[in-house]
């Protein structure tokens, strides 16, 4: 590696840069030419190679004018560009012999570059992946909420909230994309299946504030949720900490060593008019929380309100309370009155990340499988 510790006389007349210079890893400005040297030496010492101007026939590196550091810069940039690539090839379009995607990671990358190190190969391969435009889809959103900070929309079923990859679509973000021409940023999320209110920022100050907002548990959820049985209850609270489960790796439970989580219920409406007889259990209730689930011929329509934020956390609740959601494929049963988990973010009430810092509420309306749903348990008088 190269010594960047020494100074030529001819550096010491331009320490102060006329204009900073960026690197071209991760886009620190330098002001200076010895924190420049520095900085560069620590981000990304790989690159003092590519240009004849960063080193001596010593093995000192650096420069001997601005000029220097400009004509080093445009190089650094285009061996910067190509290391991305590179990154990207070995990361995500390695195949194996029977043509399955094989994925690498940082140690893989690093190994087949060769002059970088690992923290070297996660940074590359972090700001390679975030130099891909995210894709644009056009298929239709709903938006019920829109101005110069904030978009909000009603998710429909069976689309998840952000891309797993920004070279991958299906999102409601790439919808965004798609239908509005910008990038939303993503300040919470709904499971694929769960349908309802949604909210984007439109820059990082407004994200920034709504995340902050969600990290203090200030928005305050309503959900809706189709669920097997008669409460004996009209209000409840659940105050039971949701870990991993030990039958199903994706699911979660109500276990002593989780974590906190709260949620209140309400009972809104009762049917008595089903048949869940015909109904297929989830991998994750016995044999006798399943016959138990079948024979039941009653249902009800419950508004959640969760005060805490854990993954599938109402889902988890309310199995644990006996009265699984319609639907639900992990931890209730299946069957032809909704393809999902009967579960709609009804409403979110926050402040809003304005200079007034006023309250401001969004409503999303029931979807048509919803509503269906509803129908054809017996609840025609409360669909709307």
């Amino acid at each position: 590696m190269a010594d960047v510790s020494m100074k030529s006389a001819n550096e010491a007349e331009f320490e102060r840069f006329s204009s900073p210079k960026t690197c071209p890893s991760c886009g620190q400005k330098s002001f200076r030419h010895s924190v420049f040297r520095k900085h560069i030496h620590r981000c990304c010492p790989d690159l003092l190679m590519v240009s004849k101007h960063t080193h001596s026939a010593d093995g000192t590196a650096h420069f001997e004018s601005e000029r220097d550091v400009e004509e080093w810069l445009r190089a650094a940039r285009a061996k910067e560009l190509e290391l991305h690539k590179k990154a990207l090839d070995i990361a995500f379009r390695q195949r194996d012999e029977d043509d399955n995607p094989i994925r690498q990671g940082p140690e893989e990358i690093a190994q087949a570059i060769g002059a970088i190190d690992v923290s070297r190969a996660q940074k590359l391969l972090k700001s390679a992946m975030k130099a891909i435009p995210l894709a644009a889809d056009y298929d239709p959103i709903d938006v019920i909420y829109d101005d110069e900070h904030i978009i909000g929309l009603n998710k429909p079923p069976f689309v998840i909230t952000a891309p797993k990859h920004r070279y991958t679509g299906g999102s409601l973000v790439n919808r965004v994309i798609g239908n509005m021409g910008i990038e939303p940023l993503v300040v919470h999320r709904l499971d694929m299946n769960t349908t309802g209110v949604v909210i984007f920022a439109k820059s990082s100050k407004a994200a920034s504030l709504l995340h902050k907002q969600f990290r203090e548990k200030i928005p305050q959820k309503t959900y809706l949720a189709l669920v097997l049985g008669t409460p004996d209850w009209t209000t409840t609270t659940v105050d039971a900490p949701i870990g991993e489960s030990a039958i199903e790796k994706v699911a979660r439970a109500v276990t002593e060593d989780g974590k906190p989580a709260v949620t209140d219920f309400k009972v809104l409406a009762s049917s008595q008019d089903a048949d869940f007889s015909s109904y297929k259990a989830s991998p994750c209730i016995d044999p006798e929380t399943e016959q138990r689930y079948r024979s039941c011929r009653t249902c009800s329509l419950i508004e959640c309100r969760p005060r805490t934020g854990k993954t599938h956390q109402i889902r988890v609740h309310l199995a644990h309370l006996g009265h699984c959601i319609l639907g639900d494929d992990l931890y209730g049963i299946t069957g032809s009155c909704i393809r999902r988990h009967a579960l709609h973010a009804a409403k979110l009430s926050l402040k809003h990340p304005s200079h007034d810092n006023d309250a401001f509420q969004v409503e999303a309306p029931l979807p048509e499988d919803f509503q269906s749903a509803m129908k054809a348990l017996g609840f025609q008088a409360m669909a709307p």
